[in-house]
């Protein structure tokens, strides 16, 4: 989808409350559907009307960028950013890559064995922890 597609999608979804999932391959979310940090943005709406997100890349508005000029650069880490926008903190997170091995949760999702997690979340903010990394944080999650 482009980004306009995406936010017509989401705009959709969080009116007529349409089961739907949205798998995002990389860590960024466009202005249109959520400019700042925080829970009112278009994103979080749809979170909050029943729609469902598949994260892969870095938390979610944890990364600044110069979207002005064009370019598509990292220009700052906001710890606070998906706390903000979701809820869960991420602020004692870091790149440094720890083991993670799936919990009891994750494996009846799906999960199994050893892998490495970057960026995980503090385990209190989540509704259940599906992999667990060396520092017991949640390297893996889900959020209702």
């Amino acid at each position: 989808m482009t980004a306009g597609e995406l936010g017509r999608f989401l705009a959709a979804r969080t009116a007529d409350r349409a089961p739907s999932v949205v798998v995002f391959p990389i860590d960024y979310l466009p202005p249109g559907v959520a400019p700042v940090a925080a829970d009112t943005v278009l994103f979080r709406r749809y979170l909050d009307a029943g729609g469902k997100v598949v994260w892969l890349g870095l938390p979610p508005m944890m990364l600044e960028r110069n979207l002005a000029t064009g370019e598509f650069g990292i220009t700052d880490i906001d710890r606070r950013g998906p706390r903000q926008l979701l809820g869960v903190s991420h602020e004692h997170a870091n790149f440094d890559a720890t083991g993670a091995r799936a919990t009891a949760s994750g494996a009846a999702w799906g999960l199994a064995g050893w892998s490495l997690s970057d960026w995980s979340a503090d385990p209190g903010d989540v509704t259940e922890t599906l992999a667990v990394d060396e520092q017991g944080f949640a390297a893996a999650w889900a959020e209702e």
